[in-house]
């Protein structure tokens, strides 16, 4: 009788914690950089951390054969799951090729692909990629041009679609550049009808050199005020159970728009835990840092060179440990949501940009 009762109060007590807490609803993870850093070293490096998911490059000009030793090194090596970025800033090929490496990517890689029946040593469920990514900051390849972007990816939007392999698909996200008085995510829903019945979300970068993510300074490079525009958008065109793609942010530590080493951490703990708690319902379904290491022997002033958590002498920045507490997390408070602009109501953009 005794152990019933305990037994009972052990079931209303964790039942009591489901319903304040909820399982992490987003993925973790670090950038992985181009495949050549994917060297012993940088293999070190990741399995301190565990990280359980990498963006890992994978490059449509080349044959598909030629990124298999890096999915085994990441799902093998290190155990992490690969985010597969398909394509660069830059339209290296003709859209019909593209397409047909991105499906070709999901057929080999994806969870039903044969790729894992070649490697039965790898847990397929674990380790298959689940996402795709097409195209790197696209808006950043001459003028902005959604409409030229949208047009690139349609064909691999569709060729994705009819594998029916259950990969989650997402498109570049531009939501703060603005061309003749339009949003960038206005042109893409616009030019690609139904286009929530092929993705799963966006993909953005927030960064803001040298400034915090929750900064009181008013900008729209703000990176919440910019995660709250981009929830708008979306939510504007039937997309509010698409999900927000961090697949890079970070802060570099160099002289040149940079912040200090302790400042940098606090930045990456800020913006982490708004995005896992999803205190302001951006319904972020992936964060990945960028990046793991500074690069070596780059002078202080080079920004791009000192984003890493690691210094170039492979010694620890504060950030390492920052983001190390994040990536053990496993459930989350369950907390109202609220505004990022401490109490100030989201204005929808829909009748702005739809002028």
């Amino acid at each position: 009788m005794r152990t019933l009762i305990a037994l009972l109060v052990i079931g209303l007590a964790l039942s009591a914690f489901a319903k304040k807490t909820q399982k992490l609803p987003i993925e973790i993870g670090i950038d992985g950089n181009p495949h050549h850093f994917w060297d012993a070293g940088h293999i070190a490096l990741r399995r301190q951390l565990g990280n359980i998911v990498a963006r890992v490059y994978f490059p449509p000009d080349q044959p598909l054969a030629f990124m298999e030793e890096h999915v085994l090194k990441a799902v093998r090596d290190v155990g992490c799951r690969v985010h597969a970025l398909i394509g660069r800033t830059e339209y290296d090929v003709d859209a019909t090729t593209f397409a047909n490496y991105a499906a070709s990517v999901v057929s080999r890689f994806g969870p039903l692909g044969s790729f894992w029946s070649e490697h039965p040593e790898v847990n397929r469920v674990a380790f298959s990629v689940k996402s795709v990514e097409l195209m790197n900051e696209p808006y950043y390849v001459g003028p902005v041009d959604p409409l030229k972007y949208a047009k690139y990816i349609t064909p691999a939007l569709k060729a994705i679609k009819a594998l029916k392999s259950g990969v989650r698909v997402v498109v570049g996200s531009a939501n703060y550049a603005r061309k003749k008085g339009s949003s960038w995510i206005d042109s893409l829903y616009k030019a690609i009808p139904k286009l929530n019945s092929y993705i799963d979300g966006f993909a953005t970068h927030p960064y803001w050199y040298g400034n915090a993510p929750n900064g009181k300074k008013a900008s729209a490079l703000r990176p919440f005020s910019r995660l709250d525009s981009l929830r708008a958008a979306i939510n504007c065109h039937g997309g509010a159970k698409k999900g927000i793609y961090v697949t890079e942010y970070g802060q570099s530590t160099s002289t040149n728009q940079g912040v200090p080493e302790v400042v940098q951490a606090r930045h990456i703990d800020a913006f982490f835990r708004a995005a896992i708690r999803n205190t302001y319902g951006w319904n972020v379904r992936m964060a990945l840092l960028y990046t793991t290491l500074d690069w070596p022997n780059r002078p202080n002033t080079e920004r791009e060179a000192f984003f890493g958590i690691w210094r170039g002498d492979l010694s620890r920045k504060p950030s390492w440990n920052i983001f190390k507490k994040y990536l053990k997390v496993r459930s989350i408070p369950r907390r109202p949501l609220k505004s990022s602009l401490k109490g100030k109501k989201i204005s929808s953009p829909c009748k702005k940009w739809a002028k």
